[in-house]
């Protein structure tokens, strides 16, 4: 996931005219990556493949490879745990890892 977040930073820098805007996700039927004011893009539960639980982080993987990372210190509503919980039932299909 290193490689990972540093490739995504460079890119929402780049995107951005230098500078890293809010990112804000939401969890719904969907999850919505809105960056700044716009929706970047939308994920369905079904398309996520792996989760792995980091122990500052949590990092989410699509089918298509594509990755969103989340700070756990960033939940505005519920709990980690609570979260993790609702993802294991949306997603039966994913891969677990825990790091």
């Amino acid at each position: 996931p290193y490689l990972f977040v540093k490739k995504s930073e460079k890119m929402l820098r780049e995107r951005n005219g230098g500078e890293i805007p809010v990112t804000q996700i939401r969890f719904g039927e969907e999850i919505d990556v809105t960056e700044g004011d716009t929706v970047d893009f939308t994920v369905e539960y079904r398309d996520l493949s792996k989760i792995t639980v980091l122990k500052k982080g949590i990092f989410l993987v699509t089918k298509g490879r594509r990755g969103i990372m989340l700070d756990p210190d960033a939940f505005t509503g519920g709990t980690v745990d609570e979260f993790l919980a609702f993802l294991k039932e949306k997603c039966p299909n994913a891969t677990w890892d825990y790091k």
